[in-house]
């Protein structure tokens, strides 16, 4: 098993809590409001940066993968 780092685990907490705040925002402002997209645009951001660093690393980005499912559920 790959030993995660702290920076991972920041990467991905905010992935999850920007995922929970685009869903609030989406619902309660509407898809197309500018709130809405400003998250949509960082969720992006973060998603190429987590892309990015774990694109040559499956198995290391499968475990990512899995600790962000955890977080969700």
């Amino acid at each position: 098993m790959v030993m995660i780092s702290s920076e991972d685990l920041l990467l991905i907490d905010q992935i999850v809590e920007l995922q929970k705040h685009l869903i609030e925002v989406g619902t309660s402002k509407g898809l197309d409001h500018p709130e809405t997209l400003k998250c949509s645009e960082e969720m992006d951001r973060l998603l190429n940066k987590f892309r990015s660093i774990y694109w040559e690393s499956p198995n290391y980005f499968q475990q990512l993968l899995e600790i962000i499912k955890s977080k969700v559920h």
